[in-house]
């Protein structure tokens, strides 16, 4: 009964970071649409605004601003559940060494 346990929690434990590489690749998808959007949005707004201001640099410069932040924080919590599973799996090492020197 244990032995399966074990080989569930050791599975689990095993499991390569699907979730945080997940995330991360949502991040670098988001950056990268950010910056495409800025710059089409850009463009779009010259084309109808041709006045003194430059309202094409400011929708540019507000898209790329908000791409980094979002990116920075989703990234962020990709790493945070990279490193959460690391330490569980540190964890589990141990525990597991110390249960085979106790038998």
């Amino acid at each position: 009964m244990s032995s399966e346990r074990n080989k569930k929690i050791e599975f689990i434990v095993d499991d390569n970071h699907w979730l945080s590489l997940m995330i991360k690749s949502v991040s670098w998808f988001l950056l990268v649409l950010c910056i495409v959007v800025g710059v089409v949005g850009a463009i779009i707004v010259k084309k109808h605004f041709d006045n003194h201001f430059n309202y094409g640099m400011i929708v540019l410069t507000s898209s790329w601003i908000l791409g980094i932040i979002v990116f920075l924080f989703t990234y962020a919590v990709g790493e945070m559940i990279q490193i959460l599973h690391d330490i569980r799996k540190k964890i589990w090492v141990i525990s597991s060494k110390l249960n085979k020197k106790e038998e």
